[in-house]
């Protein structure tokens, strides 16, 4: 069920260890952005227990800089947990990161009965 949503949304995984994996998707991006006439979105990023913000992968950013496109970074910060500040207690319910498994991971998710974050964007 999953997999079938990310593909609906047009979900495009990569390898991020495998630099030829990135170009794939590069030009498969600027493929489809060309016969649909739109922009492409590259999401770029993975996932922590929320502590740090690990690096990204630079190569991402040089087609649309070089194509003198918009690049708009967005970040997202949790806030509160079922009403609780987000801390090491809890953090896990929300954070998805290292070996998890993510069925189980989920499923604690939605059993959270309240989510509380702040999103970011800012356009270059």
């Amino acid at each position: 069920m999953i997999g079938q949503l990310l593909t609906l949304l047009e979900v495009i995984f990569v390898d991020r260890e495998d630099k030829k994996d990135i170009l794939r998707v590069l030009d498969r991006n600027f493929q489809d952005a060309e016969t649909r006439s739109e922009c492409p979105r590259i999401p770029e990023g993975t996932s922590t227990n929320g502590e740090k913000l690990l690096p990204f992968q630079s190569a991402f950013f040089a087609a649309p800089l070089m194509a003198h496109a918009v690049v708009v970074p967005v970040t997202l910060t949790y806030r509160l947990v079922d009403q609780r500040p987000v801390s090491a207690a809890n953090r896990d319910c929300i954070y998805w990161y290292g070996d998890m498994s993510f069925a189980p991971h989920l499923w604690n998710l939605l059993g959270t009965t309240a989510l509380k974050f702040r999103s970011k964007s800012t356009p270059e």
